[in-house]
């Protein structure tokens, strides 16, 4: 074998590795960030409890992905982006039927039940208790964000606000969890791990956006949304580790008061 032949070998085995990698990181990239929100489903399902999760979550997650598959019309951006933002309004529409399964096993009472059917709208916004509801505004939000871009196709100005809009929000999908928990003082009910997870993935995704030179909308929101996570992870350790300080002084001092 001369020294050609090996070059070429070597030039097809860094090529095959290039394209193996380049395959691995997309399909991570479709699919990757729905994997936090499995160990929150979980979470859900094993203590019977969605009180610690927020559904304003999965606005936020269905109204900027909705959005984001509209930018792809406008600006084509990479195929992998437009199939991740499809799985994930699949993946939220999942967590909101789970999370109105169980919540609806804690309310008696079929009178108290919000629903918009009821002509519950306004009120009681994103905090209804039958998944149809949420179905049904997910549906006319659609209807409605393609009948526009449908008639500003040709603004390019519409479509590089609604990217940037788009992006924004999926980098503050995590606030409303960020608000409730300070209103709540307490994580209870979060998984930590989704968290911790979403965080990896962010990193990752964001570093992809730079990397692939994604539209300026996609990594200036990427690093916002590293922020915020790294905020709830700073979250769940101070009122955890509170929760801990408190109940070991409890016990100190029931057994200071039994001695």
């Amino acid at each position: 074998m001369d020294v050609g032949q090996g070059n070429a070998m070597l030039y097809d085995l860094v090529d095959h590795v290039y394209t193996l990698g380049f395959l691995v990181i997309s399909v991570g990239i479709m699919f990757g960030g729905i994997i936090p929100y499995y160990f929150q489903y979980r979470e859900i399902n094993r203590n019977k409890n969605a009180g610690g999760f927020s559904l304003f979550v999965c606005f936020n997650l269905l109204t900027s992905n909705i959005l984001r598959v509209f930018f792809w019309f406008g600006k084509k951006f990479e195929t992998q982006l437009l199939v991740q933002s499809i799985v994930m309004i699949l993946c939220m529409l999942c967590m909101i039927y789970s999370a109105v399964k169980i919540n609806s096993l804690h309310i008696l009472p079929p009178n108290k039940r919000n629903s918009i059917w009821d002509g519950d709208l306004v009120k009681n916004f994103w905090n209804w208790n039958d998944f149809s509801s949420y179905l049904l505004v997910v549906s006319v939000f659609s209807f409605v964000g393609l009948s526009v871009t449908y008639m500003m196709f040709d603004v390019a100005v519409y479509h590089e606000i609604m990217g940037f809009f788009a992006l924004f929000l999926e980098a503050m999908v995590v606030t409303p969890q960020l608000i409730r928990n300070f209103r709540r003082k307490t994580t209870k009910g979060l998984s930590a791990a989704m968290i911790f997870t979403l965080l990896i993935g962010d990193l990752c995704k964001t570093g992809y956006f730079v990397v692939r030179q994604a539209p300026l909308q996609f990594p200036v929101c990427g690093f916002l949304q590293i922020s915020i996570d790294i905020a709830i992870l700073l979250q769940i350790y101070f009122y955890r580790t509170r929760a801990i300080r408190r109940t070991s002084d409890a016990k100190f001092a029931e057994n200071l008061i039994k001695t």
